[in-house]
């Protein structure tokens, strides 16, 4: 496991990781390596991105040889909404990339073979993050409305129960 500090941030790169991108690169997929690269940087980044501007202390950025995960502060303690935002930041950041991707094959701005692939895996991470199960930014979303509209009815039944 490498690790440093990126800014305030622990960053961890899986030992994996890295053997994963040196197969790839030296089994002449590049151009997937680039997209998937691509995909996933704007993942975690909004992710970082929407921490930050929620104010959220994120603990660690680990990168593993088939995806990220973000380790935020006890999320216990965090605002719904603050949960809610940073989880859908990711997957918001690839349909975000999916669309601008396609902007720019279409103005013929990228190359075909690239675009095709940067928007394979925008939409792949979108759709599998979506998924509602945890851990996953999907399941986590779910998790926070749901617990906006059962928790203010589970208190209301505990104070009525007191009574």
């Amino acid at each position: 496991m490498i690790r440093f500090r990126a800014g305030d941030t622990n960053v961890r790169v899986h030992a994996l990781a890295l053997l994963m991108l040196a197969l790839s690169f030296a089994l002449g997929a590049r151009v997937e390596l680039a997209a998937m690269l691509t995909a996933l940087f704007a993942h975690e980044g909004a992710h970082l991105l929407a921490a930050r501007l929620l104010r959220v202390r994120v603990e660690a950025l680990d990168l593993m040889p088939f995806g990220g995960a973000l380790t935020l502060e006890n999320p216990y303690r965090l605002g719904r909404w603050q949960l809610f935002g940073v989880s859908l930041a990711g997957p918001l950041a690839n349909l975000l990339g999916l669309v601008a991707t396609a902007a720019l094959a279409w103005w013929r701005a990228l190359p075909v073979s690239f675009s095709l692939e940067l928007m394979r895996f925008h939409g792949m991470l979108a759709a599998f993050n979506l998924l509602p199960a945890l851990p996953l930014d999907g399941g986590r979303a779910l998790h926070c409305l749901l617990s906006m509209s059962i928790g203010p009815a589970a208190e209301e039944a505990e104070a009525l129960r007191r009574r």
